[in-house]
């Protein structure tokens, strides 16, 4: 009965902590800021226009970039928790056959391989919580590209040679 309640005071705290991590993981959300394009508009507003959309592609993929390095970092983290919390496992294990101070030794490195694993668990949640961050990014981006793409084609449709080359030659925001 013992036994039970351990495992169930275990389970809840290892989920409290994957939760945790998750939260911190979702809290970084992509801006979805920005408008449509106005297909009415005169040659010159159709050039600002385009360049706006260039700035906010330039956001939606910086931001996206970011978020895969945070992923590689925080998988990097994970594995020396999980690495951690193995070897510390294995030294709790094997100090416990120390004559008379053995199991002293055992129970600290027993706590200290249960901070690690803890902690590798609440980075799970978290590289999840990117993980969904990250899709939804790119989602974004793809759909900045999109309208990028679209205000670009409205200045070769709607502006004259001249204009459109002054327009399309001007250096990326990014």
């Amino acid at each position: 009965m013992i036994a039970i309640g351990i495992a169930v005071i275990i389970g809840v705290f290892i989920a409290v902590t994957y939760v945790m991590g998750l939260i911190v993981g979702l809290q970084f959300r992509p801006t979805d800021t920005g408008g449509n394009n106005n297909n009415e508009a005169e040659c010159d507003e159709l050039c600002k226009q385009w360049q706006d959309r260039r700035v906010e592609l330039c956001k939606a993929n910086s931001f996206v970039l970011w978020l895969k390095d945070k992923i590689v970092t925080t998988t990097r983290q994970m594995r020396q928790a999980f690495t951690a919390a193995g070897v510390l496992a294995v030294a709790s294990a094997l100090a416990s056959l120390i004559p008379l101070v053995g199991p002293l030794i055992s129970i600290g490195l027993a706590v200290a391989a249960a901070s690690a694993l803890t902690f590798a668990n609440m980075l799970l949640g978290e590289l999840n919580g990117l993980s969904v961050r990250l899709s939804e990014a790119e989602i974004i981006a793809d759909q900045k590209s999109a309208l990028e793409t679209a205000a670009r084609n409205l200045i070769s449709l709607h502006c004259s040679k001249e204009k459109a080359d002054e327009c399309l030659s001007t250096a990326s925001p990014c």
